[in-house]
């Protein structure tokens, strides 16, 4: 039987997970004299905030009188609001506050129709997975502390690029021969690449392992469909994808997650599908094959890991994971206002 867990992420990087026992949990600042079952110092959730408690239709929060709210995906809780495993939880206001999700430590299996098709998924019955990886829990945290200056200030920049919307169209030219299949944006952000490629008439889902990024891609484009998820085990059918992207999402996997990561999209793309990914390849004072650790982003403090990767290695690599190289588009910095680094976008196709 599955165990029900509450991730808090704090907004000074720390990852708190606590059992929900079946008569419920209370979320409010210290001291825990208030009443408060999980406690924390942040000024910008009240002293008894809010309750997580069991109903005869499953778990509910309701939001008890605090100064700042409680929202689920977004809406504001209204009463005792029925609150699904994976629904993102924000409590207190949206700069100052706590993300939270509610998790089953055992996940219960998918249903079929939902592996065969995430599409088939409506807003009422939605699924969502989170991954258990110590790297990806460190990617996670980091993305959740930089996710909205993230949305607000680089998102739209990589649309407007002309090379970026070159592959993107020539990737969904190619999708489109396939039939009307699903593609995936795995390491979706706050949604912005699958947004672009919805308007290339691509039917897209999108996954990331950070909660504030998908909060941000739900709200950002409500029309859109985003999940928590890691590219590592995605919760999709063998070959349910004509197609998928990642773009940037691998920078901060090592050789080995790269490995992990391009056979788990192997599995999920179709034969013949279409695979586009990007990464770095090099800057001034980074060689190929070197790391760079990046420990501070927008003022915050970060742990990333950033690998720089070689073109013959990145093919190579490509290769292994079984997609043969069709393309690769390098290109330099485009103005002062990106990062000094020579990248690479290359597409691959999938063999049977």
């Amino acid at each position: 039987m599955a165990t029900t867990e509450l991730i808090v992420w704090e907004r000074d990087g720390r990852v708190q997970k606590v059992k929900v026992p079946d008569d419920g949990l209370t979320i409010g600042r210290k001291p825990a004299e208030h009443g408060a079952t999980y406690c924390t110092t942040n000024p910008s959730v009240s002293r008894t905030h809010c309750r997580i408690a069991n109903s005869r239709d499953g778990w509910v929060i309701e939001d008890l009188g605090s100064a700042s709210g409680t929202k689920i995906n977004g809406e504001l809780a209204k009463g005792s609001t029925l609150i699904r495993i994976g629904d993102v939880v924000m409590i207190g206001d949206r700069e100052g506050g706590l993300t939270a999700q509610l998790v089953d430590v055992a996940p219960r299996p998918l249903p079929s129709a939902i592996r065969a098709s995430l599409m088939t998924i409506d807003e009422g019955n939605e699924v969502t997975h989170i991954a258990q990886w110590e790297p990806v829990d460190k990617i996670r945290t980091s993305y959740d502390i930089v996710a909205e200056r993230y949305a607000t200030e680089l998102a739209d920049d990589m649309i407007a690029r002309p090379f970026e919307r070159g592959m993107f169209l020539a990737f969904s030219e190619l999708v489109r021969e396939q039939g009307d299949g699903i593609v995936g944006d795995v390491g979706c952000g706050p949604g912005h690449v699958a947004k672009h490629l919805t308007g290339l008439q691509l039917r897209v889902v999108g996954f990331d392992v950070s909660v504030a990024m998908i909060e941000q891609a739900r709200r950002k484009h409500p029309d859109g469909k985003f999940y928590v998820g890691s590219m590592f085990e995605l919760p999709v059918a063998d070959a349910a994808w004509s197609g998928a992207v990642s773009i940037y999402a691998t920078l901060h996997s090592n050789a080995e997650d790269r490995a992990r990561s391009f056979a788990e999209l192997h599995r999920v793309i179709q034969p013949d599908g279409y695979f586009l990914h990007s990464f770095f390849i090099s800057a001034p004072d980074q060689l190929e094959g070197s790391m760079y650790h990046l420990q501070k982003w927008f003022g915050h403090t970060v742990d990333l890991p950033t690998y720089f990767v070689g073109i013959e290695d990145a093919s190579d690599e490509m290769d292994r994971g079984g997609f043969d190289v069709m393309a690769a588009l390098v290109r330099e910095p485009m103005n002062t206002m990106e990062l000094p680094t020579r990248r690479c976008y290359m597409l691959g196709k999938r063999r049977a």
